[in-house]
């Protein structure tokens, strides 16, 4: 199945969206970030000796899963549709497009006002470049 492309205008639609979601998976992330290595140090801990806070680990545990469970959800919702949110901590997010006859991604990160930014495929974020004046749907 060919990946979906994005005009610009078809891509500044979804911002609603992601102004409405993102805020709450960048929370769920930097929330289970320190959950997670909080637990990786009881286990550790606990594997030399031998005692382990059963409930105390549990409720961790199903903690840091409904966060991972409500990230999860959330990007494969958005991938699915097309949207690639590549980085949660900065809450960054491209859209496949096609410029200049070849595949590129439209690059936004949250906090942004617009779309205002591209990059290849291969660069990344350290590749964006402001998108032409001249650009479809701008």
């Amino acid at each position: 199945m060919a990946e979906r492309l994005f005009t610009l205008p078809e891509a500044r639609a979804s911002l609603e969206k992601l102004r409405e979601i993102l805020p709450r998976l960048m929370e769920a992330r930097r929330e289970a970030e320190p959950l997670q290595a909080s637990l990786a140090e009881v286990l550790k801990l606990s594997a030399g000796n031998g005692h382990v806070v059963e409930d105390d680990v549990a409720a961790e545990r199903q903690r840091l899963e409904r966060l991972a469970s409500l990230i999860s959800t959330a990007v494969n919702e958005f991938a699915n549709q097309g949207i690639e949110i590549k980085d949660l901590e900065r809450g960054l997010v491209d859209f496949r497009s096609e410029m200049f006859g070849r595949v590129v991604y439209l690059c936004w990160v949250y906090g942004e006002e617009d779309i205002e930014w591209w990059h290849e495929l291969d660069t990344g974020f350290s590749g964006r470049q402001r998108l032409p004046q001249d650009a479809p749907g701008s």
